[in-house]
């Protein structure tokens, strides 16, 4: 009489298989103390908060609001001590609208500061769209305000900073409502 074989040890097996698969996976990704594991040198990495990026000419492929541009590598260029509203803001689309005619589809001059990336991985810099200063243009016309990031002033501070006072001191686009609610019983 022929026996049969029971269909338990083949799930036993596949379970088994599955279960040392899992474990090798956990001690493979598991760093041995004393040993420093380093990938070859042709592993691609991500490099964005250490690659270095140089002042150059440079084509704008998108403007993404007031403050913030892309470059055709992909490169995001974030305004160095500009500080414009958010689209869902007040001005923000206009300040966006406003970034688009002086640099839409143009190639500017960027010039990385000394702290070349923020915290987002976007070049800090200071942009030149022919010989408009924008960064200082974006201030000096209401579409930003000035911005002093923990406390650290822009290299181009003093220029920035008379920028703003112009645009302040006429009212201009992000100016407005604080002149309105400081003269709204004149």
């Amino acid at each position: 009489m022929k026996k049969k074989s029971s269909p338990l040890l083949p799930r036993f097996g596949f379970t088994l298989l599955i279960l040392l698969a899992f474990l090798l996976g956990i001690f493979l990704r598991t760093p041995i103390p004393g040993i420093k594991i380093t990938p070859p040198e042709n592993t691609p990495q991500d490099t964005s908060k250490t690659k270095e990026f140089a002042q150059g000419t440079y084509r704008v492929t998108l403007v993404l609001d007031g403050d913030t541009i892309e470059l055709e590598d992909g490169t995001r260029v974030r305004y160095a001590g500009v500080d414009a509203p958010e689209k869902n803001q007040a001005y923000g689309l206009s300040s966006a609208k406003y970034n688009q005619q002086l640099v839409g589809r143009r190639d500017v001059l960027v010039i990385p500061t000394e702290e070349i990336f923020d915290q987002y991985g976007r070049v800090l810099a200071y942009v030149y769209a022919g010989n408009v200063f924008v960064n200082e243009k974006m201030i000096e016309e209401g579409y930003a305000r000035l911005l002093v990031f923990k406390g650290k002033k822009p290299e181009k501070y003093d220029q920035l900073k008379a920028a703003e006072d112009f645009a302040r001191s006429r009212h201009l686009g992000v100016w407005l409502e604080e002149w309105e609610l400081e003269n709204k019983d004149i």
